[in-house]
C-alpha cells in the first residue's frame, strides 16, 4: 500500500467530526428553544442563553471555511443579534419582575433569523449531508 493510501486510512475525517460537532450544537438549540424562557440550571443560565451561545459556536465551528462574504453576513447578523440580547429581558414593576414582550419578541425573531442563516450557509458550504443522498449522513438513522 502506498504511505498516501495508509495516510488517507489512519486520518480521521475531520468532515465527520464536524457534522456530528453542528450536529450536537443544533440540537442543544433546539432542546432550549422548546421555552426559551426557562431558567437550566445545568448550565446556570436561560435558554435563551443557551440557543446564542449555541448559534455562536456553530459560527466558530463552520465560519474559517466560509466565503468572505458570506462570513460578513454571518457576522453581521450576529451583531445584531448580540445587540437584542443585550436588551433587558424583564422589567420591574412594583418590585415584580415583568416579560418585556417587545424585547422578548425581537430576541427571539433575531435568533430564528441566524439560525436559518447559519442552516442557509452550512447547506451551501456543504457542512450538511447532502438532503438528495441520505446515504452521505455521518450519522445513520
Amino acid at each position: 500500500m502506498t504511505e498516501e493510501g495508509i495516510t488517507k486510512e489512519s486520518g480521521y475525517d475531520q468532515k465527520a467530526y464536524i457534522q456530528l460537532r453542528l450536529h450536537e450544537l443544533i440540537q442543544r438549540y433546539d432542546r432550549a428553544n422548546i421555552n426559551p424562557l426557562i431558567y437550566d440550571f445545568g448550565f446556570r443560565c436561560y435558554n435563551y442563553n443557551i440557543m446564542y451561545q449555541s448559534l455562536l459556536s456553530i459560527f466558530n465551528t463552520i465560519g474559517s471555511k466560509l466565503k468572505d462574504i458570506d462570513k460578513q453576513k454571518c457576522l453581521d447578523q450576529l451583531k445584531k443579534l448580540t445587540e437584542k440580547m443585550n436588551n433587558p429581558m424583564y422589567l420591574s414593576r412594583n418590585n415584580v419582575q415583568h416579560l418585556n414582550n417587545q424585547n422578548y419578541g425581537d430576541i427571539v425573531t433575531c435568533l430564528f433569523e441566524t439560525r436559518n442563516l447559519l442552516e442557509e450557509f452550512m447547506d451551501k458550504h456543504g457542512f450538511n449531508p447532502s438532503k438528495d443522498d441520505v446515504s452521505k449522513s455521518i450519522i445513520k438513522m
